[in-house]
């Protein structure tokens, strides 16, 4: 069965040969670990963020650029991918809210603040550049338009091994033409020399934060394939 890398960074060219993007995410079953779309970023200034289901992609190059069949102008009709994080405040955050809002009727579901800044965390909004990081640092909650049963891979997604150390990040995934995820490749520099393709037989778990591998670093090293 044909396997296909597609690497993060890489451009995207639509059918008409106009380049549309890169690739910045990629969006992986939470269960089935099948790739199912990926996110191409539009732009340098003012970004557009666009998700592209798997099925769009007609070829990948061996230098990585991702060939659609689809034209530029159909890129654009695609659905815009919007991600925001929101912190969950705590208890002791609540003083800083209107009385009203506390001391009436209990309020149903969480209350969300935008996490841009931290006035009303229990930070001075006119302390200096550098503040000392906090002893209990708040929840944050991110919310996005994709399905909920999907995970976002992207370049700052680290691989843990199997003692829960950092190894790498994810740098590509390999799928074969169903979509199944048959490996990841782990870029090189943090721990290994060479870029090191990880089978999927060797992933616990994957979510947003990192890939779960059931090896150590060592065994991925001496076992993984070097690219």
């Amino acid at each position: 069965m044909e396997r296909t890398h597609l690497d993060l960074g890489k451009p995207v060219v639509a059918a008409d040969g106009k380049r549309v993007g890169t690739v910045d995410r990629l969006v992986l079953d939470a269960n089935s670990k099948e790739l199912r779309q990926f996110i191409v970023r539009q732009g340098t200034l003012l970004t557009k963020d666009r998700i592209i289901d798997r099925p769009v992609i007609d070829r990948i190059d061996p230098d990585g650029t991702v060939h659609l069949n689809v034209s530029s102008e159909m890129v654009d009709q695609f659905p815009e991918f919007y991600e925001a994080n929101f912190i969950i405040p705590q208890e002791e955050d609540l003083t800083w809210l209107p009385h009203a809002w506390v001391s009436g009727q209990p309020i149903e579901g969480a209350i969300l603040y935008p996490a841009g800044g931290s006035f009303g965390q229990g930070y001075d909004p006119h302390a200096g550049v550098i503040e000392a990081a906090p002893l209990d640092p708040p929840v944050v909650e991110t919310e996005s338009n994709l399905s909920t049963d999907t995970v976002l891979i992207d370049e700052g997604t680290s691989v843990v091994d199997r003692n829960g150390d950092k190894i790498g990040t994810v740098d590509e995934i390999v799928y074969d033409e169903d979509g199944n995820v048959v490996g990841f490749v782990v870029k090189a520099g943090f721990i290994f020399h060479h870029d090191v393709r990880i089978p999927a037989d060797w992933v616990e778990s994957v979510t947003t934060d990192s890939v779960q591998l059931t090896v150590t670093a060592e065994e991925a090293e001496q076992a993984g394939t070097h690219e």
